[in-house]
């Protein structure tokens, strides 16, 4: 039995069964998590000494949460208390929080043992670096992870890696403790091989939390397995064009499961990449005016004045690819710009929004690619790859990732347990990891 490629709750079972041990569990994920370019610390003493406690757990016969003796990662965004945290972006380097996000204590409350700290591009904004939590979890370093997805920082990842990905309605998931970027589109996303797996680690993190002014006031996210027949999904079609852009072998499987679809176009959404551009660099520019050397974050040494202090600070803290983005940002927010950009977007996005809500009335759910051609490194190549994602993004609207099929599914806010069942019908067992 290769203890690193069982999905999570192949994991657990051996687990509660005694069939595989905590430590066997935990000695194994370190060791491949100690190999990984994906993961950047590994927390062996804390994880075994966890295991250890866990392991009691289980021979006493007690009660055991949910995720109990499971190995998660965490993005390096999302705070573990006393642990370095940079969101992979000098300009954090040898920050360490304080206090622990919410979403790590309920996983610690659930039983899971915090294995790993993974790694990702600069405030996880576009999801195309080399290194990458799905990456971590497709290799079996981790069973399950958390990161932030913005517009496809997950996402992407997850469909490259042939893993799932389930991104929750925005304010399900607790942003306390969560390094900001794109606030109004930034949602604590998980990662596992198969779907359900998924599903468990959003009901562990989900629910309401009375220190996070966006978090909804409403219990966790359970999975059921709900029945998927009959269910109606629509197959968006090309931005600028009548033709869907979900492949055949997708249509087959919805139709293996009893599931039926149609096609359906969706006009505003063609306006869809520009109104998330300049909301999320307009916002990531006002986050991120606080890293300015003086408060908190790297603080540059050499300068002969406030403004010196500034650009040295900025230009050695953020990457090139970070400061084009936010210096846009700025320009959307400035004086003689803010009207004819950031709030024509706002206009726009409601738009947008109301016509996504408005398919959904016509289908259960919405398929479409997770991310178009990747080619280029500059932000508008990687943003053009997402565009798919920023629907989801910019209605704040649930969305799980088929793994090894290309689509997600978008549904209304809270059908995650619908999207789930969906994606447990129509994809392999054990997911698609490559």
């Amino acid at each position: 039995m290769d203890i690193n490629k069982l999905t999570a709750a192949e994991l657990s079972a051996g687990l509660r069964s005694r069939e595989i041990s905590v430590a066997d569990s935990t000695r194994a994920y370190i060791s491949a998590a100690k190999q990984s370019a994906h993961v950047g610390l590994v927390f062996e003493d804390e994880a075994m000494a966890a295991a250890v406690d866990m392991q009691k757990m289980i021979d006493s016969g007690a009660e055991l949460p949910s995720l109990a003796g499971v190995p998660v990662g965490v993005c390096d965004n999302i705070f573990i208390k006393n642990k370095p945290a940079s969101a992979g972006s000098n300009m954090l380097g040898g920050f360490t929080p304080p206090f622990e996000s919410t979403a790590v204590s309920r996983l610690r409350d659930a039983g899971a043992i915090i294995v790993a700290q993974l790694k990702g591009d600069e405030f996880y904004a576009d999801g195309h670096s080399g290194s990458c939590p799905a990456g971590a979890v497709a290799e079996g370093a981790v069973a399950l992870a958390i990161g932030s997805d913005t517009c496809g920082s997950m996402r992407a990842r997850a469909d490259a890696a042939g893993i799932a990905c389930l991104r929750p309605t925005y304010g399900a998931v607790s942003r306390f403790g969560l390094v900001a970027y794109v606030s109004s589109m930034d949602q604590i996303s998980a990662l596992g091989r198969t779907a359900e797996d998924c599903a468990a680690c959003i009901e562990v993190i989900s629910g309401h939390d009375p220190v996070d002014s966006t978090s909804v006031a409403r219990g966790p996210i359970k999975y059921s397995g709900k029945d998927v027949k009959g269910l109606r999904i629509g197959f968006l079609s090309g931005f600028d064009s009548g033709d869907s852009v979900c492949p055949q072998a997708v249509a087959d499987a919805f139709g293996a499961a009893g599931i039926t679809f149609g096609n359906i176009r969706i006009p505003e959404l063609k306006y869809a990449l520009a109104t998330y551009m300049i909301l999320a660099y307009s916002e990531a520019s006002g986050n991120m005016a606080r890293f300015d050397g003086i408060k908190y974050g790297h603080a540059a040494q050499k300068f002969d004045n406030l403004n010196e202090l500034y650009y040295n600070t900025r230009t050695e803290g953020f990457t090139l690819k970070t400061r084009e983005r936010l210096g846009l940002g700025s320009l959307f927010l400035s004086s003689g710009m803010y009207d004819d950009y950031y709030d024509r977007a706002m206009k726009v996005r409601r738009l947008i929004v109301d016509a996504i809500m408005k398919s959904l009335g016509e289908f259960d759910a919405l398929c479409m690619p997770v991310a178009s051609v990747k080619s280029g490194n500059s932000p508008l190549q990687c943003d053009f790859a997402n565009r798919y994602n920023t629907i989801a993004s910019l209605a704040g609207l649930p969305s799980v990732v088929l793994p090894g099929m290309g689509v997600q599914l978008v549904g209304a806010e809270f059908t995650e347990d619908m999207l789930v069942s969906i994606a447990s019908r129509v994809t392999p067992s054990d997911g698609g990891a490559k």
